[in-house]
């Protein structure tokens, strides 16, 4: 009885030492066959990708359509992309109601919007196009040269047998002044010349009678992309403008004849060799300084990679090019007069010793670069006729005054100075593009 009681106690003690040092007992065939899995907390769903609010001009919807569709495909989570036309789209950016836009250059009258809300811009190239000038297929003018155009719309010619065609008058269509369609015709077709008073030349906003062959020549305004195309299809004596890649993607079947200019028919071909005359420029752009990893930014780095290259010329006609950034500065009432910037100053002094870069240009505004292509000049001596930089460099240090012609001073240039110059007078260029329709 003892031995028996012994050896219940020692089983006792095994089994109380087995389990505190944690093995487990035995498991039965039922527990072995489906374990439960061990319940943890619920975590927070992992956010998705952000996409930032886009907007863009009306000939700009298959892209933007097309980039949303991507994105979203890939889990990205934003807002529907808005198509505010390109007056709209400008004022939405500065107002912080879009974060990045497809358009055309902004006008004087929208970079002072962004001036007054001390905004600026960030933007650049992914494509170019052609502004078209339309007429009806029964027209049998097919060629137009860039001075008759002048005189069509002038109102210097105002008949078409003036032009090979029949004898009616011509019907003139022009958009809104707020259109970009409107100011690239403006600045295109118009620059060097005096942009007619349309106001001066009965317009109106008469609907064509689709019923009704027009004979009756006038200048008439639309307010809509589609309208004006519509309006020229329908009359065989009329003529208007829009947008190429606009007509591909929302006319292409419809018969509507594009005239050639000067020889060159609007087509991709004619854009990429830069042939066809009135070729425009289509930038997206977003607000200057936009973080590093924004929604905003990371989109609009991602424009201009091969990916969203293919996604572009998949859904327009556009001829499709990217370029670096250019900085709009329409707050340079903040930025102080450029005699003031010691960043000037200090740039200037060195552009006779070493190359600069396309990045030492950005952060200055049009009239600083300015300052540093004639600063190139004056660092030879060059002797200015105009008053602010002969004040200005007057008070350099290093500037000594040597000759006023500009091909004696050139001369004197170092190899610093020569590749100096046609970096800024690049830039330059750069930037006049961007400020096109603003006249600047």
């Amino acid at each position: 009885m003892k031995r028996l009681l012994s050896i219940l106690i020692i089983l006792i003690l095994l089994l109380s030492a087995a389990c505190f040092r944690g093995v487990a007992p035995v498991p039965t065939e039922t527990a072995n066959a489906h374990p439960r899995p061990t319940a943890e907390p619920t975590a927070e769903p992992t956010p998705q990708p952000g996409l930032p609010q886009i907007d863009c001009s009306t000939a700009r919807i298959p892209i933007t359509d097309a980039i949303y569709k991507l994105f979203t495909e890939r889990g990205y989570a934003g807002p529907e992309p808005l198509c505010s036309k390109t007056h709209g789209a400008w004022l939405n950016l500065a107002d912080k109601k879009a974060d990045i836009i497809f358009l055309v250059a902004p006008t004087a009258e929208e970079l002072a919007y962004f001036a007054e809300r001390n905004v600026d811009i960030e933007m650049k190239v992914y494509g170019y196009d052609g502004l078209v000038f339309m007429g009806n297929w029964e027209n049998p003018v097919h060629n137009l040269t860039s001075q008759q155009i002048r005189d069509i719309y002038s109102g210097k010619i105002k008949n078409w047998n003036k032009l090979g065609g029949e004898n009616s008058d011509i019907m003139v269509y022009i958009r809104n002044a707020e259109s970009g369609s409107q100011r690239l015709f403006e600045s295109l077709v118009w620059d060097g010349y005096k942009i007619p008073d349309w106001s001066k030349m009965g317009f109106s906003e008469d609907e064509v009678n689709a019923e009704v062959t027009q004979r009756t020549g006038k200048v008439v305004v639309d307010d809509d992309m589609s309208l004006i195309t519509r309006n020229v299809l329908i009359n065989q004596y009329a003529i208007g403008f829009n947008i190429s890649s606009y007509i591909d993607t929302n006319f292409s079947d419809s018969g509507l004849k594009l005239f050639s200019v000067d020889g060159y028919y609007p087509n991709t071909a004619n854009y990429a060799s830069g042939n066809y005359p009135f070729l425009t420029t289509s930038y997206v752009a977003i607000r200057a300084g936009e973080p590093e990893g924004s929604p905003a930014r990371l989109l609009y780095d991602w424009v201009g990679t091969g990916e969203s290259d293919a996604l572009i010329a998949q859904n327009s006609t556009l001829t499709v090019a990217s370029s670096d950034s250019v900085f709009l500065y329409p707050s340079w009432h903040l930025y102080g007069n450029p005699g003031d910037n010691l960043a000037l100053s200090a740039l200037l002094t060195q552009l006779n010793q070493r190359f600069i870069t396309r990045d030492d240009l950005l952060p200055f505004t049009p009239a600083e670069v300015a300052y540093l292509r004639n600063g190139i000049f004056a660092l030879s001596g060059k002797i200015f006729k105009t008053k602010e930089y002969t004040d200005y460099f007057s008070k350099q240090a290093w500037y000594k005054k040597v000759n006023s012609s500009d091909k004696a001073i050139t001369a004197l240039f170092n190899e610093f100075q020569r590749q100096n110059l046609e970096r800024i007078l690049a830039y330059e260029k750069e930037l006049q593009r961007a400020y096109a329709n603003a006249g600047g």
